[in-house]
Parts: structure tokens; C-alpha cells; sequence
């Protein structure tokens, strides 16, 4: 069972055209007015032969079941026309992205789009044998249904002033035993123009000790540098030792961090 809360694992789901040309199922949903379906995508038509008649075995040319990139943001050229808010472009179409919160409805993880109705995220769940079933995740009190806007993925987001812009973002955790960790996420835009802390798989580093605050542990992969300068930063001093970047919480030791002649430290006595 795959979760969709907050920062639990969130999975991708792509939406890919499907169907083959005139000796098979059509391109779903229908190409927009001066799109063909071709391998089960929507091309633009032309003349045989032309530079923009994709030759088979080209690079080119659409392989059939792989997912084509949507094309990013309501107003962009989508085809013969433009999404609006709340469309997602695929395959030359703006699809909607309204499907309603009802659980256990049989589902296509390869054309269904996953939507919010309301806070709660509506999504294509496939267990291990195959069978794929429509799945309905509400979302907590402090968790926002997000839809990224130019892909076909959502999950309940926790919003964070630190990710404000595109870039990556991490949490930290501190779990009992002493084991601390950092989970990885990508700051992108949503449908509403708000950017979120979004997960497209897993990715976790272990720490050094524990979490210096919400975001934070030492991982020993950052280098101090020749323009390395210790700081405090609240109560978290930054310092550097065998060349790598340390950080520590004084706060968690009942002080706080002080400057001294350049260098950092928590204020002991």
C-alpha cells in the first residue's frame, strides 16, 4: 500500500498515450483538431516524408507505453490550444484533472490523472499482482492536497517557508535508538502557484548524530573550502573539523552559540 501523506513515500504515476493507429484502439483521451494518432500518440499531421513525419526507429519516433513529458503550466501551447488552470497537457490534449474522491473503481495507472477533490488526493494504486484500483488519501490538518503542475503526480504536502523556489529540500529526523536520518524532496510549482515539498521516489541519507534542527544533521559529504567561515546561526554553530562542515545545536545542551576571534562555539561556562 503506497501512502500519500505528507512526507511519507509518494509515488509517480505517468500518464502515457495508448492505443495503435486505424488496426487498433484509438489514442485515449481523442487528438485535438490537427493531431493524428500514431503509435499511440498524438502527432501533428503531415505530409509523408516531411521533416516532421516521424520516421519508425528514429529518435523521433513515439515507442508505444512510454510516457510523454507534460507540457508545463495552464496557458502553454498544448497542441491546437492551451490549457487552462486545472488541465495537465499530454500528448498534445488538456485532460482534467477532476476526478472525484470514490475508492475501489478500477483504474489504468497508465491514463489515470491523479486529482484532488477537495483535501483529499485521488490516485491509481496497483498492488502486486497487477490488479489496479482508484485509492482516496485524505489529508491531515496541516497537509495541502498539491497537484505538480506540469506532471501527473500529487500527494498531501506540508508546506514550508524554506521552500519557496525550485531546488532541493530536506527534512530530518531523529527516530528512537540514537539512528537519525534525512529525507529528500524536490521544492516545485503546484496547480494553485504555491510551491511544495514534493517526493518522486525515495531518497534518505543517514546522519552523523542526531538532527541540529527540522532540516539539518551532519552527513560529512560538505567540504569546508578555502572561504569556509564559521558561524552561528541561532543556536546552531557551524564549524569545520578534518576539512568538513559540522554542525551543532547548543540549544540542545541548555546554551547557546557564541563568536569568538572568527570562530564559533557553543558558550560552555
Amino acid at each position: 500500500m503506497r501512502h500519500r501523506f505528507g512526507y511519507i513515500v509518494c509515488v509517480s504515476l505517468f500518464l502515457c498515450g495508448c492505443g495503435t493507429d486505424e488496426d487498433g484502439a484509438k489514442c485515449s483521451p481523442a487528438c485535438a483538431a490537427g493531431l493524428v494518432c500514431q503509435d499511440g500518440q498524438c502527432v501533428p499531421q503531415s505530409s509523408p516524408g516531411s521533416p516532421t513525419d516521424p520516421t519508425p526507429g528514429t529518435p523521433t519516433d513515439p515507442t508505444p507505453g512510454t510516457p510523454t513529458d507534460p507540457t508545463p503550466g495552464p496557458g502553454s501551447s498544448c497542441g491546437a490550444s492551451a490549457c487552462v488552470a486545472g488541465e495537465l497537457c499530454l500528448n498534445g490534449q488538456c485532460v482534467q484533472r477532476d476526478n472525484k474522491a470514490v475508492s475501489g473503481q478500477p483504474c489504468n495507472a497508465q491514463t489515470f490523472v491523479e486529482s484532488c477533490d477537495g483535501n483529499q488526493l485521488v490516485y491509481c494504486y496497483c498492488d502486486e499482482s497487477g490488479t489496479c484500483q482508484t485509492e482516496v488519501a485524505a489529508c491531515g490538518a496541516s497537509e495541502t492536497c498539491a497537484l505538480m503542475a506540469d506532471k501527473n503526480l500529487g500527494m498531501c504536502a506540508i508546506a514550508d517557508a524554506k521552500c519557496a523556489q525550485p531546488g532541493t529540500f530536506t527534512r530530518c529526523f531523529d527516530l528512537e535508538g540514537g539512528v537519525s536520518y534525512v529525507e529528500y524532496y524536490t521544492c516545485v510549482q503546484a496547480v494553485d502557484g504555491k510551491y511544495y515539498p514534493f517526493r518522486d521516489g525515495i531518497r534518505t541519507a543517514d546522519c552523523i548524530g542526531a538532527c541540529v534542527d527540522s532540516y539539518r544533521c551532519n552527513l560529512n559529504d560538505e567540504d569546508c573550502g578555502s572561504d569556509f567561515s564559521e558561524t552561528c546561526e541561532g543556536d546552531i554553530v557551524t564549524y569545520c573539523s578534518e576539512g568538513k562542515v559540522f554542525r551543532m545545536n547548543c540549544g540542545d545542551y541548555g546554551t547557546t552559540c557564541v563568536m569568538s576571534g572568527g570562530k564559533a562555539d557553543c558558550a560552555w561556562e
